[in-house]
């Protein structure tokens, strides 16, 4: 069966606080995350996901000015 699950890659500057700040942007909308891997490149931090809801966390984590790519898995 083939499914149109999007993994959504955030690349920000690192730092205390990065990874609480997004969950929290999706927690307060209601928003699972599913899966996660976090890797540190230079000074950025590359965060992979899957959430409950892919297209909405999108559209969250660009209005708070994140950079967000989306890619099918």
């Amino acid at each position: 069966m083939k499914t149109n699950t999007k993994e959504i890659v955030i690349i920000a500057k690192d730092g205390i606080g990065l990874l609480a700040d997004i969950s929290a942007i999706l927690a307060e909308n209601g928003i699972n995350i599913e899966s996660v891997s976090v890797d540190g490149v230079k000074k950025n931090a590359v965060i992979r996901m899957t959430t409950s809801s892919e297209q909405k966390a999108i559209e969250l984590l660009k209005k708070a000015k994140y950079e967000v790519i989306a890619s099918d898995v």
